[in-house]
């Protein structure tokens, strides 16, 4: 009987994901590897509006003792840019020093057109 209800709800839960995605959205998702593990990792999401502005529209923090190093986010069609930062000062934003960037980052933009 408990093997019915663990696939019971396996299935709803395919069917709610699968549902709750609208024609027009999309899911960009990814990977987090190459950090030292003793920090948390914010990843934060930018359209091309809030670029400019360094104001992300979305923002995902991963903690310290997660195995799980991934992300998704459910966009709209647009053009979007992620940074990923390795959070050493745990104040979930990047901290810049004197020539840039105090903390191990990375920043993935669309190319230009």
């Amino acid at each position: 009987m408990k093997i019915i209800h663990v696939i019971f709800y396996k299935i709803i839960f395919i069917i709610f994901f699968f549902t709750s995605l609208n024609f027009g959205e999309s899911i960009i998702s990814g990977n987090i590897t190459g950090t030292s593990g003793i920090y948390p990792i914010v990843i934060n999401l930018y359209n091309e509006s809030s670029w400019s502005k360094r104001e992300y529209i979305e923002q995902q923090i991963i903690p310290i003792n997660t195995e799980s190093k991934s992300f998704n986010f459910v966009v709209t069609e647009n053009e979007y840019g992620i940074v990923v930062i390795e959070d050493k000062d745990e104040n979930g934003k990047m901290s810049f020093g004197l020539f840039g960037p105090s903390e191990p980052s990375k920043a993935y933009i669309p190319s230009p057109k």
